[in-house]
């Protein structure tokens, strides 16, 4: 048992070390943040009701664009077919920032997606 204590103890040390070691100047941590594209369009929706800031929302945005699968979809996870409530979501936060014109080839994209899966009424609220 005592080997098993050194061992944890060992690991977490090395744990340890390699957080402090990866420490920012001013003391903070600064990783990537991956989420899914429910968060990205609540955020572009919540941006734009606050304080402008022009270069966070379009950050935002040209994330939530890359994010878009070609069929139009935005996914939860990569090897499902699509989300219906995320792409309604990342659709209309897109739409009402102003950050891309109902026209615009993903749109058009993301809207015959919705309207294929039976639109806003089937969505499930989440």
């Amino acid at each position: 048992m005592a080997d098993v204590l050194k061992q944890v103890q060992a690991e977490m040390h090395r744990y340890v070390a390699r957080i402090q070691s990866e420490q920012e100047p001013d003391g903070s941590w600064r990783y990537d943040f991956e989420n899914g594209p429910m968060t990205d369009a609540g955020m572009l929706l919540l941006s734009a009701l606050g304080p402008e800031d022009p270069e966070l929302t379009q950050r935002l945005a040209r994330r939530l664009i890359r994010q878009q699968a070609p069929g139009g979809e935005w996914k939860l996870y990569d090897d499902d077919g699509g989300h219906l409530s995320s792409t309604i979501e990342a659709y209309t936060s897109l739409l009402l920032t102003g950050r891309m014109e109902r026209n615009a080839p993903e749109m058009k994209r993301a809207e015959a997606y919705i309207l294929r899966h039976g639109g806003v009424a089937k969505a499930p609220v989440s």
